[in-house]
């Protein structure tokens, strides 16, 4: 399954490691979320005039290869401050990464899914621009 998709997103740098390391192939089209709506935002608004006018264009294979060719190039969003779950500490998580609520250092849900539901809305948003365009 991950050596046919087109875009691979995860949550953590630790799990696109882990596929890269399984498939190394997959490394070009795995991102986190966050990195992905970052990379999104500069890809999505990138594209040649050949898109358009090409009705059989791979568009979004175009707009994930803008994306890998993007990388360190755009600056990531702050690194989240959470508070763990059940205590009263907050904790750093590292800018491309969303923490995982079931596997410690836990997190609330109620942090994690608005970071998972704006990263998702920036993809989406750069989907529908390259298919516009289609």
């Amino acid at each position: 399954m991950i050596s046919q998709s087109g875009l691979i997103l995860v949550a953590e740098r630790r799990h696109r490691a882990a596929i890269a390391t399984a498939i190394p192939d997959a490394s070009v089209r795995t991102f986190t979320f966050r990195e992905a709506a970052a990379l999104c935002v500069v890809a999505g608004h990138v594209g040649s005039s050949a898109d358009a006018e090409r009705q059989d264009a791979d568009v979004l294979g175009d707009l994930v290869r803008r994306m890998n060719a993007a990388r360190g190039t755009v600056a990531y969003p702050d690194s989240l401050v959470v508070p763990r779950r059940g205590l009263r500490r907050v904790q750093k998580i590292n800018a491309p990464d969303i923490p995982d609520s079931h596997e410690p250092p836990l997190v609330n849900h109620n942090f994690v899914m608005p970071e998972v539901l704006a990263s998702m809305a920036a993809v989406t948003r750069a989907i529908e621009r390259v298919l516009e365009r289609v």
